[in-house]
């Protein structure tokens, strides 16, 4: 289970924080808790140089997209990020493309936070390259944008 709440920061803008308590009866399609990072944090200078290979969500367009993080310089993080595949009534549904990688440098303050790896939907059909991320973490990431 997640514990949350959410944070004005320095630029007075949203943040998430979230805490992983013990969690019973996760499936086999999710980690279990001891695998997860166990508080999701942004970005910032003192956490830098360890989450670049992490996942994170970054706003764009106002809107929230899971992605890797690549790289990090002085005042961008480059992310390779998901395209969203869900429609209104499932938006925590999202694949990596396949031609032409979406890999876009974005200001610190657009990283929203670090996450656990998105969990594959399915392991055939349809659905195979299709991932999610955790309920309990997507609703709080909702929360950000209403």
């Amino acid at each position: 289970m997640l514990a949350g709440q959410l944070n004005l920061d320095e630029n007075r803008e949203l943040r998430p924080s979230l805490t992983l308590s013990s969690a019973v009866g996760e499936s086999a399609m999710q980690p279990c808790v001891s695998e997860i990072n166990s508080t999701l944090t942004p970005i910032d200078s003192t956490n830098a140089a360890d989450v670049i290979g992490k996942y994170c969500v970054v706003r764009y367009d106002n809107k929230p997209y899971p992605g890797r993080i690549l790289d990090i310089d002085e005042g961008d993080v480059t992310v390779e990020c998901m395209h969203c595949i869900g429609g209104k009534a499932d938006r925590n549904r999202f694949y990596w493309p396949d031609k032409v990688k979406d890999i876009c440098s974005y200001t610190f303050n657009n990283v929203l936070s670090i996450i656990p790896e998105p969990q594959r939907i399915s392991d055939h059909g349809r659905a195979y390259n299709h991932y999610k991320i955790m309920p309990e973490i997507w609703k709080q990431i909702e929360q950000m944008f209403r």
